[in-house]
C-alpha cells in the first residue's frame, strides 16, 4: 500500500544532499581530524504574528543547506542565541547561530 506526499523528494535531496551533516556541539571533542573550509551562519525569523516562533533548530537547519553548499562532513557549532526583537518589527523573534563548515581529513 503507498501513499502520498506533499514532499517533493527531489527537493530534499538538494536541500540537504544525500551525506548526513552532523552539528558538534561547542566544547564537544571532535573525533577526528579536519580542516574548516567556512564559517556558516542561520537564521531563523517570525515575520509576522502568524508565523510559528523562530527556533535555533531553524536557525540550524538553516546552516547545514549553507555548509552542505560547500560540501563539508559537520558543522562546530560556535554560538546560537536569540536575539530582541527590533523597533521596526522585521522579526517578532529571530534565532542566530554561527559555526565552522569543515571536512573530515583522511
Amino acid at each position: 500500500m503507498g501513499y502520498e506526499s506533499n514532499l517533493d523528494s527531489e527537493n530534499i535531496r538538494n536541500y540537504f544532499g544525500s551525506r548526513s551533516m552532523d552539528v558538534i556541539e561547542r566544547g564537544e571533542t571532535v573525533a577526528q581530524p579536519y580542516k574548516v573550509i567556512s564559517i556558516v551562519t542561520g537564521d531563523s525569523c517570525q515575520r509576522s504574528r502568524q508565523d510559528p516562533p523562530a527556533s535555533a533548530s531553524e536557525a540550524r537547519n538553516q546552516m547545514r543547506a549553507q555548509a552542505y553548499q560547500f560540501k563539508a562532513d559537520a558543522i562546530i557549532l560556535s554560538q546560537c542565541y536569540q536575539l530582541p526583537a527590533d523597533n521596526e518589527h522585521v522579526c517578532y523573534s529571530n534565532y542566530t547561530c554561527f559555526g565552522q563548515a569543515v571536512q573530515w581529513l583522511r
